[in-house]
């Protein structure tokens, strides 16, 4: 086992504090104090290096190729005019190569190394680029770069690929031309490179292996029915493929036998999920990873065993750009989080567990951990001295859902639970759930007036706040004003009077039949119908058969044949579902309408605006029966902070908490850039499958304040219940084959989930 026991520890909030200075301890099942586990300390990316930068291990040091700065140039007279006051207009850029050190993680730059291009005699006439594709560890601890350049003019183009063996300066000892890359070789381009013990290299396209001999000769090339993810070199020498069989339906790594010239006999099967290789070293033959755990072969057994959890060190699976396996099993990474565009390198060591500072446990059960819940959960746990959150999956059960219930039931309580593939109103039924508004009142930094409005009433239940999410969509109709008018919330009438007067015209587009379009009005107004705190619903209302009748007027089959974006553009279609989490969103669909916008909403009784809320990505609740109530608070409020809304970057959805959305809101009106005349640039452009491009111009205050005055009124959130659904779409079908009446159809379904919540109840 590569991880320890900690206990239980009292203090405060997470504190505040530099992450890049923070050494997060490795937690896991009870075992023995003075074992080896794994501490990571984590240090700000070096200034030279790239957050991107891929590490190659030769001759005891790390290397690393970037694209950056490498002198001046005199600018065109054209950039000189557009861009009289832009200093990179004076700039030359070019590859850089770094060398590493393991220890001290001090980085230096290759001055002896010279690029392709500008070692390369240049035909007359021509220009040429080039870069660096990868660095290679060759033979006798040698270092190699495969570079790639482009040779152009006006009219011409064409591409040639070179190995480049590299001194401890960077410096050119030899350069091998290579045959297989370029308009007349068998690849387009290079995916994934390596280089065996015998000085051959391995380059793929995804489709074809060429190996080369150690003079760049092509040797041979391999396909095999599927397509290639990944060369590693093995300890040994040799050179393996990472790809999917078809016939087992798992990921596996195929061997190059280069003496055969074929593949191998010998097949290595992967961990389960496993899809990310990496270059062994000490104990491990090689590394492979999913999103949860790093696993190592076993040189001596020719076994997988887990080498770590990622949570356990702080880290998530997609954060990490390269790993090394150093001298002692240590583990060097490099990192880079795209949302919060931070980068460190990792440095993950081998400490006697009683050395690690212990922290209090709190598990959070889910179907399965996103890559934004697990972003959250470990960024919390670099910043608390005091708590660790567990993520606990039950994506591996064949009912995760009756699976939780049954721990529920049973005491074997997590702290919080994870609530987007669930209805929550069940378990605040049951008790399940905590109710945050008394933790959020007495809580001295963060007040019911610091988030929006709409999270707080589309979330209130029985006059408790039960969820907790950082990000939320707002889920409606919408459709072009001058269609369905300025103002938002309509009647049935109105909406029947929409169809009547616009026969030719789709109502929600080619592909929502009367049933899915039933599902959508159901999930928008489930809460109205079903009230679990009383053990009720009320599907026979006049609410419900008029969704009922209203789609039946809907088509019965999807139109596969019409794309809905190329409706709308047309002028054939009136609204169109939308879940809006962005101003960049909301100016496409501007731009997609070609004009004013209103979120009309869901049909219903005119005085609602028949829009909802939904998390934008995860929701959390707290367990009633969590023995860590406190801890588990710090986790949640944390999310609903603005600090913690700030850092990251808003493409998850609206921010939920006040100050966060107006940041975000005036950050997104200080990009917007002018013309001479006052009016916004274009932003982009978007096109699809017809051939049309759409020109994108940022949307202005105006139209954010009109959101935002929706907001203000939305008081219901997206419900979801499989099983409720489930039973209206079973029970419409002999509705819509016209067998029952609407009338029928309604007292049926009211019956049957009577019978339902009464079961769960």
């Amino acid at each position: 086992s590569k991880q320890a026991d900690t206990g239980e520890a009292q203090t405060a909030a997470p504190a505040e504090a530099d992450p890049a200075q923070t050494a997060a301890p490795v937690t896991g099942p009870e075992g023995p104090q003075d074992e080896l586990v794994y501490l990571p300390t984590f240090s700000e990316m070096p200034e030279d290096l790239n957050a991107y930068a891929n590490l190659c291990m030769a001759g005891g040091a790390l290397y690393a190729a970037d694209y950056g700065v490498v002198g001046e140039r005199e600018p065109t007279q054209e950039e000189l005019e557009n861009y009289p006051d832009e200093e990179w207009i004076h700039q030359q850029w070019g590859p850089i190569l770094y060398r590493l050190d393991p220890d001290s993680l001090q980085v230096e730059r290759l001055t002896g190394y010279v690029s392709l291009s500008d070692s390369l005699e240049v035909p007359e006439g021509m220009k040429v680029t080039s870069y660096v594709d990868s660095l290679l560890a060759g033979p006798n601890d040698g270092l190699w770069a495969l570079e790639e350049a482009s040779f152009y003019n006006d009219t011409f183009d064409e591409r040639a690929a070179y190995l480049r063996q590299l001194d401890e300066t960077g410096a050119e000892v030899q350069r091998l031309e290579l045959p297989v890359v370029g308009d007349d070789g068998p690849l387009d381009y290079v995916n994934y490179s390596a280089m065996d013990a015998q000085g051959r290299s391995y380059l793929t396209d995804g489709q074809t292996i060429c190996v080369l001999d150690e003079a760049g000769t092509l040797l041979f090339a391999l396909t095999w029915d599927a397509w290639f993810n990944g060369l590693v070199v093995l300890p040994e020498g040799g050179v393996a493929a990472l790809s999917y069989d078809m016939v087992q339906g798992e990921h596996v790594l195929k061997l190059v036998d280069p003496e055969t010239q074929d593949w191998s006999q010998e097949t290595i099967e992967l961990p389960e999920d496993c899809y990310n290789l990496y270059p062994g070293g000490g104990d491990y033959r090689l590394l492979a990873s999913n999103q949860s755990t790093l696993y190592g072969l076993e040189a001596a057994t020719g076994e997988w065993t887990q080498v770590l959890s990622w949570v356990d060190c702080d880290l998530t699976q997609d954060e990490v750009e390269s790993l090394t396996c150093l001298e002692g099993n240590r583990l060097l990474l490099t990192t880079y989080d795209w949302t919060g565009e931070e980068s460190y390198l990792v440095s993950l060591d081998m400490v006697p567990a009683s050395q690690v500072p212990e922290k209090t446990r709190l598990t959070l059960a889910c179907v399965y951990q996103n890559g934004q819940l697990g972003r959250a959960v470990v960024k919390f746990n670099r910043l608390s001295d005091t708590y660790r959150i567990i993520p606990v999956e039950y994506n591996g059960y064949e009912d995760p859902e009756g699976q939780l219930k049954t721990d529920l039931m049973t005491g074997k309580v997590p702290d919080l639970i994870e609530m987007s593939q669930f209805d929550s109103g069940l378990y605040i039924h049951k008790g399940y759930l905590e109710d945050l508004l008394p933790w959020l009142d007495q809580d001295p930094d963060l007040s019911r007036e610091d988030l929006m409005a709409c999270y707080l009433n589309a979330n209130l239940s029985d006059g408790g706040l039960y969820q907790v999410y950082p990000y939320f969509r707002l889920y409606s109709l919408m459709g072009l004003s001058e269609v369905v008018g300025p103002a938002p919330g309509w009647t049935w009438e109105e909406a029947y009077a929409l169809l009547e007067a616009n026969q030719e015209a789709s109502f929600l587009g080619p592909y929502n039949t009367r049933d899915n379009v039933l599902q959508l009005f159901c999930t928008y107004n489930l809460d109205r119908f079903v009230d679990w705190s009383a053990g009720t619903c009320d599907f026979e209302s006049q609410a419900f058969i008029d969704m009922l009748d209203f789609a039946s007027m809907l088509p019965a089959e999807e139109n596969m044949y019409q794309d809905e974006w190329s409706s709308i553009y047309a002028g054939n279609q009136l609204a169109m579902q939308v879940s809006l989490g962005g101003w960049d969103e909301l100016a496409q669909y501007y731009a997609l309408f070609g004009g004013d916008v209103t979120f009309i909403g869901f049909p219903g009784d005119g005085e609602s605006v028949g829009s909802a809320i939904q998390p934008g990505g995860y929701s959390l609740a707290l367990c009633s029966a969590s023995g860590n109530k406190e801890g588990a608070w710090e986790f949640l409020r944390w999310l609903l902070s603005a600090d913690y809304q700030d850092v990251s970057q808003p493409w998850f959805g609206f921010p939920t908490n006040r100050a966060a959305y107006a940041a975000a809101v005036q950050s997104y009106l200080d990009q917007t850039r002018y013309d001479a005349d006052g009016n916004p640039e274009s932003s982009g452009g978007v096109g699809w499958g017809d051939g049309i491009m759409l020109e994108i111009y940022p949307i202005g205050q105006a139209q954010i304040d009109q959101v935002t005055a929706l907001l203000d009124r939305v008081t219901q959130s997206y419900t979801y219940d499989s099983q409720i659904l489930a039973i209206i779409s079973e029970e419409a079908e002999a509705f819509f084959a016209g067998q029952r009446s609407a009338e029928e159809t309604a007292s049926i379904i009211q019956g049957r989930i009577r019978i339902y919540i009464s079961e769960q109840s």
